[in-house]
């Protein structure tokens, strides 16, 4: 995940967010448990040093121990935001905007490569792809952490979870 974490870090560095990183010693290899252990330790110091979380693919992180990772955080009031999608944000995670259909990529790349197989050179080719995103919340784990989210922003939503723990019953 090199190129997220380059993303991320830039942001950080040009909009003067300091960015807090927590390295986890444990390898899955290790131990499935055992790494989920490191992993939830881990978020746990974030605890009362941060103002937001960002949780990105680590892995084997687990919807049934979610809020394990989770609930110091929320105590604090401290919002947590998923990069994988809405299965961390039903599990526990407040917010998401993810990518939820690789169809729009797979014919993007596909036209590209047509377009290469019949000329056209590669560098004369547009290589923005404009697929959509899918935006969920989850408004108990909002709750928790003392977040009261605006009804203009839940409007967006396409995903809107009501508890934590809901899987993919979003309404």
């Amino acid at each position: 995940n090199e190129i997220s974490y380059d993303a991320i870090k830039s942001f950080a560095e040009q909009n003067g967010v300091k960015l807090v990183e927590v390295p986890v010693k444990a390898k899955l290899q290790d131990g499935a448990e055992e790494y989920e252990n490191k992993m939830i330790q881990g978020y746990n110091s974030l605890a009362g040093r941060v103002d937001a979380v960002y949780m990105t693919n680590c892995g084997n992180r687990t919807g049934s121990r979610m809020m394990e990772y989770l609930d110091p955080l929320y105590k604090q009031g401290i919002p947590v935001f998923s990069q994988t999608g809405r299965n961390d944000v039903a599990n526990g995670a407040m917010m998401t905007v993810y990518r939820s259909d690789f169809n729009e990529i797979g014919s993007f790349c596909a036209d590209r490569l047509l377009q290469i197989k019949n000329g056209k050179k590669p560098g004369d080719l547009s290589q923005i792809c404009n697929e959509s995103q899918t935006f969920c919340i989850n408004i108990a784990a909002a709750d928790r952490a003392g977040i009261r989210i605006p009804f203009k922003v839940l409007l967006q939503c396409d995903k809107i979870y009501n508890r934590i723990g809901q899987n993919e019953e979003a309404r």
